[in-house]
Formats: C-alpha cells, sequence, structure tokens
C-alpha cells in the first residue's frame, strides 16, 4: 500500500487523528467567573431590600447563591450567543442609556418656564402634535402645559447626557465600517 506512505495522506491522517482526539477529552472546558467582595454585597444588599428586613445567614446564602445561578446563566447566554439577539441588545442599550441619565437633577419652575418660553411652538397646540407633548386645551397657559413642558426638558437633558456620554466613548472604541463590496 504505497498510498500511505505519502506525506500529504500521513499528514491528514494524524491531523485527524489528533482533533479526534483532543475533541474528546474528559474535561470540560471551564469558564472562571469572578464574584468579588462588591458582587456579594451587593447581592445581599439587593435581596435585603426585596424583602425588607435583615436576612438571617440562610437567606444571605441564598442570596449569594441566586446572584451565582444569575451569573451562570448569563455566561451561558454569550455561550450561546444569545447576547446578539436584537431584543436583548435594545434592552442592553437602554439600561446603559438609564443609567447614563440616571442622576439628572429636577428642574426649578424658572428652568422649566424659561424652557417653555423657547418652545412655545411645541405646547401650542390644542390637541397631541406629532411628538406628544400637549393635550391641554390652552395651551398658552404655562400651569396647563407643566407636565409636558417638564416631559419635555427631561428628555431634552437625556439626550444632551446620552451624547456627551457617547462623545466620550468614541474616543475610546475605534470603529471600522467593513464595506460589501470587495
Amino acid at each position: 500500500m504505497t498510498i500511505f506512505r505519502e506525506p500529504l495522506v500521513i499528514f491528514t491522517l494524524v491531523s485527524g487523528l489528533l482533533f479526534f482526539i483532543g475533541d474528546r477529552s474528559d474535561t470540560p472546558d471551564r469558564s472562571t467567573i469572578a464574584i468579588s467582595d462588591i458582587d456579594q454585597q451587593n447581592a445581599v444588599i439587593q435581596y435585603q431590600r426585596l424583602k425588607g428586613a435583615a436576612l438571617t445567614e440562610a437567606e444571605t446564602q441564598e442570596a449569594l447563591q441566586s446572584y451565582i445561578n444569575d451569573k451562570i446563566l448569563l455566561e451561558e447566554a454569550y455561550r450561546l450567543q444569545l447576547h446578539d439577539d436584537a431584543v436583548v441588545n435594545t434592552r442592553l442599550i437602554n439600561k446603559v442609556k438609564y443609567l447614563f441619565t440616571a442622576n439628572i437633577r429636577e428642574p426649578s419652575d424658572q428652568e422649566l418656564y424659561r424652557f417653555y418660553q423657547k418652545n412655545k411652538d411645541r405646547f401650542n397646540l390644542s390637541d397631541t402634535n406629532r411628538t406628544g407633548y400637549v393635550k391641554a386645551v390652552d395651551a398658552n397657559a404655562f400651569s396647563q402645559v407643566r407636565k409636558y413642558v417638564y416631559g419635555a426638558w427631561k428628555n431634552q437633558q437625556k439626550e444632551q447626557h446620552i451624547n456627551a456620554r457617547l462623545r466620550t466613548l468614541k474616543n475610546q472604541y475605534h470603529v471600522e465600517i467593513e464595506s460589501a463590496e470587495q
């Protein structure tokens, strides 16, 4: 049998055998999930807030085990590439946006009134406009549209905060747009 003396055939057989043996190893591929002291404390605090009282030792262990279980499930979701799902991505994006805007201060009445004066055209309709800001019958009275002015002001502040954070983040990432034409 001269075919088994060919270097390419020998290489292919040995490579296949090594691949087969390596793929059948009995040791499972394990990833390390690090749980810091701060993670543990936060898990216990969150569990305690849900309960509304101090935790017993058993409840503390249950809180930690629940946190560990969630981390394992999250790692499995990443392994299964579920994070590439559009719904999951939208939720993650919205969560990051919420984190960026969570500390927006409340406006004073003077700030709201100035915002109203600068943007009166957005609040001068007797019915809801395209953007959904106004339902008041007399939109010229600030007191009638105050809650809509507040909503518009808050949305503008959120957008400004998100854009500011995005400008900072864009400096930390290099984005390459790949062309389908090659």
